[in-house]
């Protein structure tokens, strides 16, 4: 499975038509990498400075319990090793702090509601970043930067069964450039976050990179090596596979 993994990496996919485009989004968002925590309470400033030394960009704290004073500190100290912090998204108005919001459950509320809360987050804070949990096809017009996209991880999931050809990555990367604004961006992640081939297959993919907490424990020198690849070669964070 590794060997096809590392084949589909040279697969050219099928060139899909420029339709609308997706919203411009923060250059730290769209050049960095992420390293999210999926445990609650995982997240903890003694861990920021090895997380720099990481060499990724920007944390996704999860689902933290850090909140008011305890989350404003955390901002502080990553802003002041340079790094952003992604924090979940609790309400209509996002508070001091935070670089960025991760929305859970976007799809529970329309597009239009989506939308109207963006303009409204623009006026206070201009460069920060929301990111949906959902894979709305209108996400990215006005309201997202980013999306983790449920049918990508599970497209992948399901060729590393053998459940699916390899050639069905090429598919749904193809299907869901051309269904989404042009230009938009998708979280891309190892389904198995030990895997040191989907790993790189995740940084090499257009989109934004994202490692999860505790990869580094066996794969640290990859990691090091694939965020220091990307900040390095311009390839690698704009344009796209077509």
């Amino acid at each position: 499975m590794k060997k096809l993994l590392w084949a589909s990496l040279l697969f050219v996919p099928v060139t899909v038509a420029a339709g609308p485009g997706a919203r411009i989004a923060p250059a730290w968002l769209t050049e960095g990498v992420l390293y999210r925590y999926q445990a609650p309470d995982g997240a903890r400033a003694d861990r920021l400075a090895a997380l720099k030394d990481l060499g990724v960009t920007a944390v996704v704290t999860g689902p933290s319990r850090l909140a008011g004073e305890d989350l404003a500190a955390y901002c502080r100290e990553a802003h002041r090793l340079g790094l952003k912090v992604i924090a979940p998204y609790d309400g209509d108005r996002a508070t001091p702090g935070p670089d960025g919001y991760r929305v859970k459950g976007a799809d529970g509320r329309s597009p239009d509601h989506w939308d109207r809360a963006r303009r409204q987050l623009d006026a206070e804070r201009p460069n920060l970043a929301l990111v949906a949990d959902n894979s709305n096809l209108r996400n990215q017009f006005v309201a997202f930067d980013a999306e983790y996209s449920p049918p990508w991880p599970a497209t992948v999931r399901a060729v590393k069964r053998g459940e699916k050809p390899l050639g069905e990555l090429a598919r749904m990367w193809a299907f869901m450039k051309g269904n989404r604004p042009d230009g938009a961006r998708i979280v891309r992640f190892a389904t198995q976050p030990n895997d040191p081939v989907e790993l790189a297959f995740a940084f090499a993919l257009d989109g934004v990179p994202a490692v999860d907490a505790g990869a580094e424990a066996r794969n640290g020198e990859l990691v090091r090596a694939l965020c220091r690849l990307r900040t390095r070669t311009p390839a690698l964070n704009r344009g796209s596979l077509a």
